[in-house]
């Protein structure tokens, strides 16, 4: 495709999109040329053969690509707003700066900020959220207004629920549940089938497994 305007300057458009300002008079030398190609040379000019015509030597000046902008969402963490996206599955908030792989869900009304990160299957719905440097992944569920964040990590088939709070370095995995007002933090453990609700609190080096339930 070409087209040659009346100010002398030539359009062409090839797989790297190029504008020329020729040296020549277009209207003189480009009449009765049947095709033309584009050659870049190092120096930054390009070799123009035109149809029957000897060939031109031309200035290219390459079109510079309008920048995206910028998306930014405010988690109402004190940071203000910060580039952000809408994770391709489920619709979810998430920071540039975290990390959710396409195959686990972040539901519309979630969100993922901060350096966390959510993969495997695991689920974010509900208003969650996951901040900090929290890890949740396999086939984790955090839903409700539940928090996971700090640096704490769920992962396995466990479920964190309701208005949870698990942070600090926690563990929470197996098939473990943490639920109601309950808060798991420090560097406590819960595993296996445990069941923290209600106001139940574990911290420091609080280890809860088994079939073990605090309310």
């Amino acid at each position: 495709m070409k087209r040659f305007p009346k100010s002398g300057i030539a359009w062409v458009i090839k797989s790297d999109q190029v504008y020329l300002t020729p040296t020549m008079d277009w209207s003189r030398d480009l009449k009765g040329a049947t095709h033309f190609h584009v050659k870049t040379e190092a120096d930054g000019f390009a070799r123009v053969c035109l149809g029957r015509h000897m060939p031109r030597v031309v200035k290219v000046v390459r079109k510079a690509k309008a920048p995206k902008p910028t998306i930014t969402f405010d988690f109402q963490d004190g940071n203000g707003p910060v580039p952000a996206h809408q994770h391709s599955n489920g619709g979810g908030w998430v920071a540039d700066t975290a990390t959710v792989e396409t195959s686990a869900y972040v539901g519309p009304d979630a969100q993922v900020y901060g350096a966390a990160r959510v993969g495997g299957a695991a689920r974010v719905g509900g208003a969650a959220q996951v901040y900090g440097e929290a890890w949740v992944y396999g086939e984790v569920l955090v839903y409700g207004a539940a928090r996971v964040g700090g640096e704490a990590q769920v992962y396995g088939a466990a479920r964190v629920y309701g208005e949870a709070r698990v942070g600090g370095a926690a563990l929470v995995d197996g098939a473990a549940r943490v639920g109601g007002a309950a808060r798991v933090g420090g560097a406590a453990w819960v595993f296996d089938n445990a069941r923290v609700y209600d106001n139940a609190w574990v911290y420091g080096a609080a280890r809860v497994g088994g079939t073990e339930i605090l309310t």
